[in-house]
């Protein structure tokens, strides 16, 4: 008789659902490696991929790895996925020449890696693809939106992972004390300036003597009456008697001479200007 294990076939059905699984990274594990061609002819390996943590724990992820060799680009990623894969240049370096990716597929059983997962449209449901492809680091992966983190011991079941220790914060540094401003450079003295001699007292010149000016004769104000009418001399007297005489005086006759016990006549009086 037959015996049916239906836990185990609840976890197999699981574990092959078509249900895409939500967007974000899985850490997996290749539960099996094909070595195959694509439709195209190119060397191929068909691999399924088991997904190790979290609440999708044990659901298969399906993925072709095709090695492009006409496409120069396309063959370094096909290596750069292996190297994630733990699959490094040296080890295709020992491999020299093969038919075949069998001794990569071979080599890939039980590896791990991180896969980058989104999803795409294929016959109207939605499918996962896989968008990136990064070594496997044991640390909690993010998976996609309402999901948990994934992570060793987060399988369904497990207590939460404890939350992680805040790192201790050191101390602030002491104060640095302000350094002390440099020196300022003094000036040099100065000499003092020597001091200024006395100077010799200047005589001053001697004012050069006045000229006398004569004595200043004031005019008496002019009234208006005429002055005294000069006085006549005993010669002006017989001058003009005989002038009024009507005689004429010859040339041949000699003024009157005053005797000598006559006084000499008066000076005129100076006329006053006006």
């Amino acid at each position: 008789m037959t015996t049916i294990d239906f836990a185990k076939a609840l976890r197999d059905a699981k574990g092959a659902s078509y249900e895409a699984l939500p967007s974000g990274d899985y850490d997996v594990e290749v539960a099996q490696a094909d070595a195959t061609r694509a439709s195209s002819g190119k060397p191929m390996i068909k691999a399924q991929m088991s997904v190790l943590f979290g609440p999708h724990q044990g659901r298969r992820v399906f993925n072709n790895f095709v090695l492009s060799l006409e496409n120069p680009q396309a063959v370094a990623i096909f290596f750069r996925h292996m190297r994630s894969f733990g699959l490094t240049d040296e080890f295709f370096a020992s491999l020299g020449t093969a038919s075949g990716l069998e001794p990569v597929a071979s080599a890939l059983q039980g590896r791990r890696a991180r896969l980058t997962l989104g999803q795409r449209e294929w016959n109207g449901e939605p499918r996962n693809e896989v968008n990136a492809v990064k070594p496997y680091t044991g640390a909690p992966a993010v998976a996609g939106p309402g999901s948990h983190p994934a992570g060793p011991g987060a399988g369904p079941g497990a207590a939460a992972p404890p939350p992680l220790a805040t790192p201790p914060v050191a101390p602030p540094a002491p104060p640095v004390a302000p350094s002390a401003p440099p020196p300022v450079a003094q000036p040099a003295p100065v000499a003092p300036a020597p001091p200024t001699l006395p100077q010799a007292p200047v005589t001053p010149p001697s004012p050069a003597p006045a000229t006398p000016v004569g004595p200043v004769i004031e005019a008496a104000p002019f009234d208006g009456t005429p002055g005294p009418a000069a006085v006549p001399t005993a010669a002006t007297t017989a001058a003009g008697g005989a002038t009024d005489a009507g005689s004429t005086p010859s040339s041949t006759d000699a003024p009157t001479q005053p005797t000598s016990s006559s006084p000499p006549p008066p000076p005129a009086a100076p006329e006053l200007p006006f």
